[in-house]
């Protein structure tokens, strides 16, 4: 069965709800990811699993966690932001 779900303001930005649903999914893998290497771990099967994945990479440097943290975001955020301009010529929609 096949939904056909239209937005004319989606459509006239050329995003379509596949890659907004592969961006969303990316995103929240990424989030997983990055607390399961950097904090005390993540349980990504938690209802089925009590299984616990952990690198706890921000205890074994010798900066304060809290900066690393915000340089991490930073990053993606200038990442992000880099990519919808370039990309997807995010200056266009204002």
């Amino acid at each position: 069965m096949r939904l056909n779900l239209k937005n004319k303001e989606l459509g006239k930005k050329h995003l379509k709800l596949p890659i907004i649903f592969f961006i969303l999914s990316a995103g929240s893998l990424l989030h997983i990811t990055l607390d399961a290497v950097l904090t005390e771990g993540t349980m990504p099967f938690y209802p089925v699993s009590a299984c616990l994945i952990s690198l706890d990479l921000i205890s074994k440097v010798q900066f304060p966690e809290g900066i690393i943290l915000v340089g991490i975001d930073a990053v993606l955020l200038f990442f992000w932001i880099f990519w919808m301009e370039f990309k997807l010529k995010i200056s266009e929609y204002f």
